[in-house]
């Protein structure tokens, strides 16, 4: 990836004018044609959509962890979150994105401290702006609604064992794609997602509590372009 922010950097035509040898005593006949200016040579350009943008799909992975303080204390540390994207071209620099990814999570009740565990699958779609550094390294952000299926077992007393809710929350993410093959591609990325869900607890004299279930995902991905 370093490699072709380089290439990106060489792509940057720098003129090279030879110095002026010639004497007074030269006529304009004997005058030698100056060179012409060069640049140092790139690799050739890997991406053959309409401007450089193309149907793209990947697998991405990254460490995920809840935003929320309440959720951390149930579940205290992050784990793999794992998702399928894709991205279309509509219009010169925009696209369509869509997501599916799942997570699970393992913690304790605050309370009586007994074991609880938590799945969540996010569908995602938005409008992902992307710019073309150069043809190899592509800069974005998405940003979209996302749904958010999420299931929950308990295995306190004092709480509903299953739970289950379907909610709407947002997201957004950014990073960079590189292209260091043809058809394949390389993303890095940062993403943030939102969604408030309020536990409703049916057992006699337990209060529900609302908390916040999405957080942040850092990770990588491999996509294949068409």
């Amino acid at each position: 990836m370093i490699l072709l922010l380089n290439t990106c950097f060489a792509e940057i035509t720098i003129p090279q004018i030879a110095p002026n040898t010639q004497s007074a005593r030269e006529t304009p006949s004997e005058n030698k044609p100056e060179p012409v200016p060069q640049s140092v040579m790139a690799t050739p350009s890997l991406a053959t959509g309409k401007n450089n943008l193309f149907p793209l799909i990947e697998l991405k992975a990254g460490y995920f962890f809840f935003s929320d303080s309440k959720m951390r204390k149930i579940f205290n540390a992050g784990g793999l979150d794992v998702q399928l994207s894709t991205s279309y071209p509509v219009w010169k620099w925009l696209q369509i994105y869509g997501s599916v990814e799942y997570l699970q999570r393992h913690g304790k009740t605050k309370a009586t401290h007994r074991k609880t565990t938590i799945w969540e699958v996010p569908v995602s779609l938005g409008l992902k702006p992307t710019f073309v550094i150069c043809p190899e390294v592509h800069y974005y952000f998405a940003v979209g609604p996302r749904y958010f299926f999420v299931h929950q077992h308990n295995h306190s007393p004092y709480l509903d064992r299953i739970v289950t809710q379907n909610t709407v929350g947002f997201f957004i993410n950014t990073g960079f794609t590189f292209f260091p093959l043809r058809h394949f591609s390389i993303n890095t990325f940062g993403e943030y997602s939102f969604n408030r869900w309020h536990f409703d607890a049916d057992k006699t004299n337990v209060y529900g509590e609302s908390a916040q279930l999405g957080g942040f995902t850092f990770g990588l991905g491999l996509g294949y372009y068409f």
